[in-house]
C-alpha cells in the first residue's frame, strides 16, 4: 500500500509510492546519456541532455531524475529545479550506490 506524503529519491531507496522506482516518476523528467532531446522526458522515453530535461523540469514544475553516465555539457540548474542521480536506467530506473 502506497504511503502517505511524497516519493523523493532518498538514502534508504525506498518505493513508498509504490510506482515502481524510488522517487515519484509522475514528477520527474528523465535524462540518460542514451535518450533523445526530442523524446517525451519520460521512463520510457528520456532526454539526452541536462540542459533539456532541465528546461523542461523548469517549464513543467518538476524533478530530474538522471541516468548514471557521462554528461559532456555544462548547465545551469534553475532554482525550483531539484536533480536526483544514481538511477539504472538499464536496469528498470533502479536507484543504486554504483556509479557510472
Amino acid at each position: 500500500m502506497p504511503a502517505d506524503g511524497p516519493d523523493d529519491p532518498d538514502d534508504d531507496f525506498k518505493d513508498t509510492n509504490c510506482d515502481g522506482i524510488d522517487g515519484d516518476k509522475s514528477r520527474a523528467i528523465f535524462v540518460a546519456p542514451d535518450g533523445k532531446d526530442d523524446a517525451a522526458g519520460t521512463l520510457d522515453a528520456p532526454v539526452h541532455s541536462f540542459a533539456k530535461a532541465i528546461e523542461r523540469a523548469n517549464e513543467l514544475g518538476k524533478d530530474v531524475y538522471a541516468c548514471n553516465g557521462t554528461y559532456a555539457e555544462n548547465v545551469v540548474i534553475a532554482k525550483a529545479v531539484r536533480v536526483f542521480g544514481g538511477f539504472d536506467c538499464k536496469a528498470g530506473w533502479k536507484r543504486t550506490l554504483d556509479r557510472a
